[in-house]
């Protein structure tokens, strides 16, 4: 009887063994599962969504949001209704957040991740809203503009070593001639570093807005934006597409299409031609992956007649170039130059106009400093001379003097009066009795933008002059 009960627990202790391989098996996994699904479902808890958000929200220092995340094994992670919102002092005069995303995901490389290294093979954006204020970048360029540096010292210079005399004679006898040394063996080639696939960012019906959020005046609103653009990894090429482009509710462009080509590390267009304003133009733009985005962009205008028949002026012939470069996430560091000139420009406003046989500007960015160093127009009845800068800080100077015959500063005068009521702006002498000078002082900010018709007694918003202006004979009106 005593080995027979023996003989039974010995039964059930070897049935325990054989089911703990089993049990481990069944945790192994179901562990991971579980896993899966209570974090899936703590990253639709708003507490939990709210938690990430703090710290992504300190880390940029603009509040951030999103409804819901989410991810999957093997497969991506995302992101749903993900709100940047605009800095504090703007939200009342712009109600509509800085980035809003309805969702964006990532793909990671699984098997880097699980090495601790991030390696992104794509990137969704689906419907991305960029709504940017001329008063956060002019922000942005405030507190990032250092102090311009000194001039470096100039380097001293390598000295010169004086050419030895030619001569003519010859050596008694000459030393032994030594044997050649071997050259040195090369080392191997060494192999090809195995290149990584190409990872994209794809971006399905984005837009981007840029305003003036207190006049609320829309600089720039480009819609219905796809791409699908190679950022790292193989050679390969992209495209980039805009529906429609609109700048001061004028209509600029529709179905812009922009191929790109990614040759590590830098992602270009080929030279673009195209057609604006009835003018023809080529441009190419770059853009390198290395920190801060290094940049650079070049328009070239070439040299045309110029009849637009919805402008207020003509001009024989017109060319420019402009370009620009630097880091694109640190706006100090950018660099422009923009120059135009043109012959035969003839402008008319109203029952005046005005001939000009030659005119020119050049415009400069430096270091946060938009600084236009030349702008005039010549001609027989009448010249326009100015010069000014905008500050990184938005502060603007400038003066324009104004020179005319005395038939057409009368004019001038009469029609100037018109669109500033109340005032009665008046050409002095100058040299000479039969011509008339004026000079305009333009102060401020480009917030505030003031103008003076008499060195800076009288101040005068030039934003309500400009809107009046526009009422009075809009720019693009015939």
């Amino acid at each position: 009887m005593h080995e027979s009960t023996e003989s039974v627990e010995a039964a059930q202790q070897g049935k325990r063994r054989r089911k703990w391989p089993r049990r481990l098996v069944l945790c192994l996994f179901l562990l991971p599962l579980l896993f899966f699904l209570l974090s899936n479902a703590l990253l639709r808890i708003p507490w939990c969504c709210g938690w990430i958000a703090a710290k992504v929200s300190k880390k940029i220092g603009l509040e951030t949001s999103f409804v819901r995340a989410g991810w999957m094994p093997g497969g991506e992670f995302w992101l749903e209704d993900l709100a940047v919102q605009q800095p504090a002092p703007l939200r009342g005069l712009v109600p509509t957040p800085l980035l809003h995303v309805k969702k964006i995901s990532l793909q990671p490389v699984w098997g880097e991740l699980v090495k601790g290294r991030r390696d992104i093979t794509r990137v969704t954006v689906d419907s991305p809203e960029l709504m940017i204020t001329v008063e956060l970048l002019v922000d942005v360029l405030r507190r990032n503009s250092p102090n311009a540096p000194p001039l470096p010292e100039p380097a001293p210079k390598a000295p010169v070593v004086p050419a030895a005399e030619p001569t003519s004679a010859v050596p008694e006898s000459l030393p032994p001639a030594q044997p050649a040394p071997a050259p040195p063996q090369q080392p191997p080639a060494p192999e090809p570093a195995v290149q990584k696939s190409t990872a994209w960012l794809h971006v399905i019906n984005g837009r981007l807005t840029i305003l003036h959020a207190r006049s609320a005046r829309t600089f720039l609103d480009a819609t219905a934006i796809q791409a699908t653009v190679p950022f790292e990894g193989k050679e390969a090429g992209g495209n980039f597409t805009v529906g429609r482009i609109v700048s001061f509710d004028n209509p600029v462009a529709e179905n812009l299409k922009i191929p790109l080509q990614w040759k590590t590390p830098v992602l270009e267009t080929p030279v673009l031609q195209f057609s604006f304003l009835g003018l023809p133009w080529e441009t190419k733009a770059q853009v390198a992956r290395v920190a801060g985005l290094g940049f650079q962009m070049v328009v070239v205008q070439k040299n045309a007649e110029w009849k637009n028949p919805n402008a207020p002026f003509t001009v024989a012939s017109i060319e420019s170039i402009h370009r620009i470069g630097g880091y694109l996430l640190a706006p100090v560091t950018w660099n422009g130059e923009s120059i135009a000139k043109a012959n035969g420009l003839s402008a008319r406003w109203r029952n005046h106009r005005a001939e000009f046989f030659s005119a020119r500007y050049r415009t400069i960015l430096s270091h946060g400093v938009l600084q236009c160093t030349d702008v005039q127009a010549l001609g027989d009845d009448m010249a326009v001379l100015g010069n000014g800068m905008v500050l990184a800080d938005g502060r603007l100077a400038g003066i324009v003097r104004v020179t005319a015959s005395r038939s057409t500063a009368g004019g001038l005068e009469e029609q100037v009066g018109k669109i500033m009521p109340g005032e009665k702006p008046a050409m002095g002498n100058f040299m000479n009795e039969d011509r008339r000078v004026a000079d305009v002082l333009l102060g401020g900010n480009i917030e505030q933008p003031i103008i003076s018709f008499d060195h800076g007694k009288t101040l005068l918003d030039l934003r309500k002059i400009f809107t009046f202006f526009q009422q009075q004979t809009p720019l693009t009106g015939p």
